[in-house]
């Protein structure tokens, strides 16, 4: 996470490896913040450096599915038809002992809280949206799994860039100390190694 004034730019680095004995798609559903610009989604698989390009959704799904079918490897990346703040990663053919690791980057305005503070959330967790009792809108199926079985580790790092002075930053999970980089104040990095949560950072 990067944060100027009152943008950040998050980049998320995911990485899989098939310890399976045979090929496997793999399909990782995950929440963005609802004003979140996607600008950036690559993938290594292998030797192979691949750059995604932004198509219709029927032709992404066809050309996806006929890239597995011919044996071939890809991955999609594609909003949910439920909720537009949902995305759905597929990896296809992963061979076994394959390694892949997917680059993507977004862009949000943060907004201004009333102690003057910036408020940043990156969920770890996709939960159940709230939806009122009787309404007949679109909800996503989740399936609850406990932390202690969650099968993958989560690190994070933070760095921020400030006109006046930073002051604290707070944080619904414990966090390495704040380190400033500049002798006034207005930068600064905090982070945290083999996290399975992650919520919410207060920046002031």
């Amino acid at each position: 996470l990067e944060v100027k004034d009152h943008v950040a730019t998050v980049v998320s680095t995911l990485n899989y490896e098939n310890k399976e004995d045979k090929p496997l798609e793999a399909v990782f559903v995950f929440p963005l913040p609802g004003d979140a610009a996607v600008c950036h989604f690559s993938a290594q698989i292998g030797e192979t450096h691949l750059v995604a390009e932004v198509k219709e959704k029927k032709q992404a799904q066809e050309e996806y599915d006929d890239a597995l079918s011919s044996g071939q490897q890809a991955f999609l990346l594609e909003e949910s038809d439920q909720s537009p703040d949902i995305f759905s990663l597929s990896v296809g053919s992963l061979p076994p002992g394959e390694s892949a690791s997917f680059r993507l980057e977004y862009v949000t305005e943060l907004a201004v809280q009333a102690d003057d503070g910036l408020r940043f959330c990156l969920p770890a967790v996709l939960n159940p949206r709230y939806q009122p009792q009787g309404s007949q809108g679109p909800s996503v199926q989740v399936t609850s799994v406990p932390a202690s079985l969650v099968p993958y580790s989560l690190s994070f790092s933070a760095r921020m860039s400030s006109p006046r002075p930073i002051t604290k930053v707070e944080s619904s999970c414990s966090l390495e100390p704040l380190q400033y980089l500049n002798t006034d104040q207005t930068q600064a990095t905090v982070g945290r190694e083999l996290m399975l949560g992650l919520g919410v950072v207060v920046i002031n």
